[in-house]
Protein backbone atom coordinates (compact mmCIF):
# COMPACT_ATOMS: atom_id res chain seq x y z
CA UNK A 1 0.00 0.00 0.00
CA UNK A 2 1.72 3.27 -1.38
CA UNK A 3 -1.58 5.63 -1.01
CA UNK A 4 0.28 7.70 1.63
CA UNK A 5 2.64 8.64 3.94
CA UNK A 6 5.91 7.00 4.12
CA UNK A 7 6.03 3.74 2.55
CA UNK A 8 7.91 1.05 0.89
CA UNK A 9 6.56 0.78 -3.17
CA UNK A 10 7.36 -1.99 -5.48
CA UNK A 11 10.63 -0.73 -6.45
CA UNK A 12 11.63 -1.03 -3.18
CA UNK A 13 10.33 -4.40 -2.05
CA UNK A 14 9.11 -6.08 -4.97
CA UNK A 15 8.77 -9.16 -3.35
CA UNK A 16 5.83 -8.04 -0.60
CA UNK A 17 2.97 -8.69 -3.81
CA UNK A 18 0.95 -6.07 -5.97
CA UNK A 19 1.28 -2.50 -5.87
CA UNK A 20 -2.07 -0.51 -4.37
CA UNK A 21 -1.08 2.88 -5.73
CA UNK A 22 -4.24 4.87 -5.08
CA UNK A 23 -7.62 5.20 -2.89
CA UNK A 24 -10.20 6.78 -4.95
CA UNK A 25 -13.57 7.00 -3.38
CA UNK A 26 -17.34 7.93 -5.84
CA UNK A 27 -18.63 8.96 -2.28
CA UNK A 28 -15.91 11.55 -1.49
CA UNK A 29 -16.64 15.05 -2.42
CA UNK A 30 -16.74 16.97 -5.21
CA UNK A 31 -13.18 18.56 -5.92
CA UNK A 32 -11.51 16.12 -3.87
CA UNK A 33 -8.04 14.73 -4.92
CA UNK A 34 -9.30 11.05 -4.53
CA UNK A 35 -12.66 10.99 -6.39
CA UNK A 36 -13.06 8.54 -8.98
CA UNK A 37 -12.80 9.74 -12.16
CA UNK A 38 -12.25 6.50 -14.68
CA UNK A 39 -9.89 8.83 -17.04
CA UNK A 40 -7.58 9.30 -14.00
CA UNK A 41 -7.48 5.79 -13.16
CA UNK A 42 -6.61 4.70 -16.43
CA UNK A 43 -4.26 7.68 -16.97
CA UNK A 44 -2.58 5.91 -13.30
CA UNK A 45 -2.59 2.41 -14.53
CA UNK A 46 -1.18 3.44 -17.95
CA UNK A 47 1.75 5.17 -17.09
CA UNK A 48 2.89 2.93 -14.21
CA UNK A 49 2.35 0.19 -16.55
CA UNK A 50 5.42 1.02 -18.72
CA UNK A 51 7.80 0.54 -15.49
CA UNK A 52 5.94 -2.07 -13.29
CA UNK A 53 4.26 -5.06 -14.73
CA UNK A 54 1.22 -4.67 -15.12
CA UNK A 55 -0.58 -7.81 -13.25
CA UNK A 56 1.24 -6.24 -10.02
CA UNK A 57 -0.75 -3.02 -10.33
CA UNK A 58 -3.88 -3.10 -8.08
CA UNK A 59 -6.87 -0.85 -10.17
CA UNK A 60 -9.71 -0.26 -8.43
CA UNK A 61 -12.91 -1.14 -9.68
CA UNK A 62 -15.78 1.20 -7.56
CA UNK A 63 -19.68 1.18 -6.97
CA UNK A 64 -20.36 3.89 -8.82
CA UNK A 65 -24.09 3.64 -8.58
CA UNK A 66 -23.60 4.60 -4.53
CA UNK A 67 -26.31 6.10 -3.03
CA UNK A 68 -24.96 9.67 -1.69
CA UNK A 69 -27.58 9.49 1.01
CA UNK A 70 -25.49 6.53 2.59
CA UNK A 71 -23.20 9.19 3.07
CA UNK A 72 -23.54 12.65 4.32
CA UNK A 73 -20.49 12.87 5.69
CA UNK A 74 -18.79 13.65 2.51
CA UNK A 75 -21.56 16.75 1.44
CA UNK A 76 -21.67 17.66 -2.01
CA UNK A 77 -20.22 13.98 -3.36
CA UNK A 78 -23.50 13.49 -6.31
CA UNK A 79 -21.81 13.46 -9.55
CA UNK A 80 -22.95 16.15 -12.28
CA UNK A 81 -24.64 15.09 -15.86
CA UNK A 82 -22.49 17.93 -17.04
CA UNK A 83 -19.04 16.03 -15.68
CA UNK A 84 -17.39 15.05 -18.57
CA UNK A 85 -15.87 12.57 -16.30
CA UNK A 86 -18.98 11.00 -14.66
CA UNK A 87 -18.67 7.05 -14.56
CA UNK A 88 -21.86 6.63 -15.47
CA UNK A 89 -21.48 8.45 -18.97
CA UNK A 90 -19.00 5.84 -19.42
CA UNK A 91 -20.79 2.19 -17.72
CA UNK A 92 -19.88 -0.18 -15.72
CA UNK A 93 -18.60 -2.50 -17.92
CA UNK A 94 -16.03 0.25 -19.58
CA UNK A 95 -14.95 1.20 -15.68
CA UNK A 96 -14.84 -2.84 -14.80
CA UNK A 97 -12.63 -3.40 -17.90
CA UNK A 98 -10.00 -0.55 -16.70
CA UNK A 99 -8.67 -3.30 -14.56
CA UNK A 100 -8.43 -6.41 -16.61
CA UNK A 101 -5.00 -6.25 -17.48
CA UNK A 102 -4.03 -5.34 -13.75
CA UNK A 103 -4.88 -6.89 -10.62
CA UNK A 104 -8.54 -5.96 -10.52
CA UNK A 105 -9.86 -4.79 -7.06
CA UNK A 106 -13.27 -4.65 -6.59
CA UNK A 107 -13.13 -1.52 -4.33
CA UNK A 108 -16.66 -1.43 -2.90
CA UNK A 109 -19.18 -2.76 0.20
CA UNK A 110 -21.15 -5.70 -1.01
CA UNK A 111 -24.08 -5.25 0.91
CA UNK A 112 -24.29 -1.78 -0.76
CA UNK A 113 -23.60 -2.91 -4.09
CA UNK A 114 -27.04 -2.94 -6.29
CA UNK A 115 -27.75 -6.21 -8.14
CA UNK A 116 -27.27 -4.45 -11.67
CA UNK A 117 -23.75 -3.53 -10.92
CA UNK A 118 -22.75 -7.08 -9.68
CA UNK A 119 -24.13 -8.00 -12.81
CA UNK A 120 -22.21 -6.66 -14.93
CA UNK A 121 -18.77 -6.65 -13.13
CA UNK A 122 -19.32 -10.69 -12.89
CA UNK A 123 -19.32 -10.91 -16.60
CA UNK A 124 -15.91 -9.10 -16.19
CA UNK A 125 -14.52 -10.96 -14.03
CA UNK A 126 -15.96 -13.94 -15.29
CA UNK A 127 -13.84 -13.14 -18.51
CA UNK A 128 -10.56 -11.91 -16.38
CA UNK A 129 -10.56 -16.08 -14.92
CA UNK A 130 -11.06 -17.08 -18.63
CA UNK A 131 -7.89 -15.64 -19.81
CA UNK A 132 -5.85 -14.55 -16.74
CA UNK A 133 -3.70 -17.25 -17.46
CA UNK A 134 -2.66 -16.00 -20.52
CA UNK A 135 -2.56 -12.70 -20.09
CA UNK A 136 -0.27 -13.15 -17.55
CA UNK A 137 2.05 -15.32 -19.89
CA UNK A 138 2.81 -12.63 -22.24
CA UNK A 139 4.48 -9.42 -22.85
CA UNK A 140 2.60 -7.11 -21.57
CA UNK A 141 2.74 -3.04 -22.40
CA UNK A 142 0.50 -0.20 -22.94
CA UNK A 143 0.17 1.03 -26.29
CA UNK A 144 -1.52 4.78 -28.07
CA UNK A 145 -2.06 7.77 -26.75
CA UNK A 146 -1.96 8.51 -22.84
CA UNK A 147 -5.15 8.68 -21.31
CA UNK A 148 -6.58 11.99 -21.24
CA UNK A 149 -10.32 11.95 -21.59
CA UNK A 150 -10.36 12.09 -25.16
CA UNK A 151 -7.87 9.40 -26.37
CA UNK A 152 -7.93 6.13 -28.03
CA UNK A 153 -5.62 4.12 -25.63
CA UNK A 154 -4.86 0.62 -24.72
CA UNK A 155 -3.05 -2.23 -23.40
CA UNK A 156 -1.30 -5.42 -25.05
CA UNK A 157 -0.40 -9.17 -24.36
CA UNK A 158 2.05 -11.00 -26.26
CA UNK A 159 3.68 -14.26 -26.58
CA UNK A 160 5.08 -15.74 -30.04
CA UNK A 161 2.82 -14.60 -32.69
CA UNK A 162 -0.90 -14.50 -30.80
CA UNK A 163 -2.00 -12.12 -27.64
CA UNK A 164 -4.81 -10.22 -26.06
CA UNK A 165 -5.41 -6.94 -27.14
CA UNK A 166 -7.41 -4.06 -25.06
CA UNK A 167 -8.72 -0.94 -26.55
CA UNK A 168 -10.48 2.24 -24.94
CA UNK A 169 -12.43 5.17 -27.15
CA UNK A 170 -12.48 7.55 -24.44
CA UNK A 171 -14.97 10.60 -24.72
CA UNK A 172 -14.04 11.82 -28.26
CA UNK A 173 -16.29 12.33 -31.28
CA UNK A 174 -13.49 10.29 -33.06
CA UNK A 175 -14.83 6.30 -33.93
CA UNK A 176 -11.66 5.41 -35.22
CA UNK A 177 -7.92 5.10 -35.13
CA UNK A 178 -4.57 4.09 -36.56
CA UNK A 179 -2.71 2.75 -33.39
CA UNK A 180 1.18 1.55 -33.52
CA UNK A 181 1.63 -2.14 -32.34
CA UNK A 182 5.30 -2.85 -32.18
CA UNK A 183 6.21 -6.39 -32.74
CA UNK A 184 3.55 -7.53 -34.52
CA UNK A 185 3.21 -6.92 -38.60
CA UNK A 186 0.03 -8.46 -39.62
CA UNK A 187 -2.29 -10.78 -37.72
CA UNK A 188 -5.77 -12.11 -37.71
CA UNK A 189 -8.21 -9.90 -35.53
CA UNK A 190 -11.04 -11.36 -33.74
CA UNK A 191 -13.29 -9.54 -31.05
CA UNK A 192 -13.93 -11.44 -28.19
CA UNK A 193 -15.40 -9.04 -25.91
CA UNK A 194 -17.04 -5.20 -26.73
CA UNK A 195 -19.52 -2.94 -25.26
CA UNK A 196 -19.80 -1.10 -28.74
CA UNK A 197 -19.55 -2.92 -32.48
CA UNK A 198 -15.90 -3.28 -33.66
CA UNK A 199 -14.04 -3.13 -36.64
CA UNK A 200 -10.40 -3.99 -36.57
CA UNK A 201 -8.02 -5.56 -38.35
CA UNK A 202 -3.92 -5.30 -38.14
CA UNK A 203 -1.45 -4.75 -40.84
CA UNK A 204 2.35 -3.29 -41.36
CA UNK A 205 2.66 -3.20 -37.45
CA UNK A 206 -0.53 -0.56 -37.21
CA UNK A 207 -3.86 -1.13 -35.53
CA UNK A 208 -6.79 -0.29 -37.05
CA UNK A 209 -9.78 0.23 -35.40
CA UNK A 210 -13.40 1.39 -35.34
CA UNK A 211 -15.67 1.24 -32.19
CA UNK A 212 -18.79 2.63 -33.10
CA UNK A 213 -20.06 4.54 -29.64
CA UNK A 214 -18.08 5.90 -26.62
CA UNK A 215 -16.88 5.74 -24.21
CA UNK A 216 -16.09 2.42 -25.81
CA UNK A 217 -13.64 -0.48 -25.11
CA UNK A 218 -12.77 -3.76 -27.21
CA UNK A 219 -11.00 -6.73 -26.14
CA UNK A 220 -9.41 -8.79 -29.48
CA UNK A 221 -7.73 -11.70 -30.28
CA UNK A 222 -5.00 -11.87 -32.40
CA UNK A 223 -3.05 -14.63 -34.17
CA UNK A 224 -0.23 -15.08 -36.81
CA UNK A 225 -1.77 -14.25 -40.61
CA UNK A 226 0.07 -16.98 -41.92
CA UNK A 227 -2.17 -19.66 -40.02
Amino acid sequence: DVTAGIRMGFLYSPEFGPLFPANRYPFARNGAANKYYPCNTLRNFWKLAHIIPPHLIQVEIPDIFFNPLEFPEYGDNRYSDRDSGNPLHFGPLYCAMIGFFASPLFWLQPSRTNGKLLKEYSKMSLLFKKYRDNLHKGFVYPFGEQPGGTKFTGFMSMEGKSGLILVFRERTRQKSASILLPCVGQAKVKTVFSNTHVKASINNACLDIRLEDGPSFALLSFSDAQK
